[in-house]
């Protein structure tokens, strides 16, 4: 969940920024947890970084093994529809699975809950929906003398208690749990949501 699975990504793709809607991609119309899982481990997992989008879409698979359940149909019912999120939707793959690492749409009110979520240790609005101990664990970022990637559980930690994180699309949403507040916004410049996460936390605009 830190983007360090160790797998090989030295198949021809971008092995920086590896996103499963990315067309280069080696699994184009092939079972994605198949290709995912026929990569070599060349490193240590847990060592080195590579931002992969993969990881997230073996966990939904992984969810919905143990549940029984599709993976929109068991996030809905746990979380989504109990926290109040209407009109969302998650991209899914040519075999019906839900991305799990990109494609979730959500309104800009329901985006900025999940800052929430994570700001009150995994509570919203008096209803505890995910443990103390696995947001603690989830804002811990993993880190290594050699990368300067402070990633936790898909959350980027950009100063002692700012985090932030984005989505392909422009979206963005800071959290900043010293300062108690949470920023989210949609916006078409793909390119610009981190420098403008970077920018909410080095100005303090709260």
């Amino acid at each position: 969940l830190h983007h360090r699975p160790g797998i090989d990504f030295e198949n021809g793709f971008d092995a920086g920024n590896s996103d499963l809607d990315d067309g280069e991609m080696p699994w184009s119309g092939a079972e994605i947890l198949t290709s995912i899982f026929s990569m070599p481990i060349v490193h240590e997992p847990g060592a080195v970084f590579r931002y992969f989008d993969g990881n997230y879409y073996a966990l939904a698979r992984l969810v919905e093994k143990l549940s029984g359940c599709d993976f929109m149909n068991f996030i809905s019912q746990n979380l989504f529809a109990p926290m109040g999120f209407v009109n969302y939707a998650w991209l899914r793959d040519p075999n019906g699975h839900v991305m799990g690492g990109t494609g979730l749409l959500l309104r800009t009110e329901d985006y900025a809950k999940l800052g929430w979520l994570w700001l009150h240790k995994g509570a919203y609005d008096g209803v505890r929906y995910i443990s103390e101990e696995w947001i603690s664990m989830g804002l811990t970022a993993s880190v290594d003398r050699t990368d300067n990637a402070h990633y936790g559980y898909g959350v980027r930690r950009l100063s002692k208690n700012g985090y932030s994180i984005t989505g392909a699309f422009g979206q963005g949403l800071y959290f900043n749990v010293n300062k108690n507040v949470v920023y989210a916004w949609h916006a078409r410049r793909r390119n610009q949501v981190m420098n403008v996460c970077e920018a909410i936390d080095k100005l303090n605009l709260f």
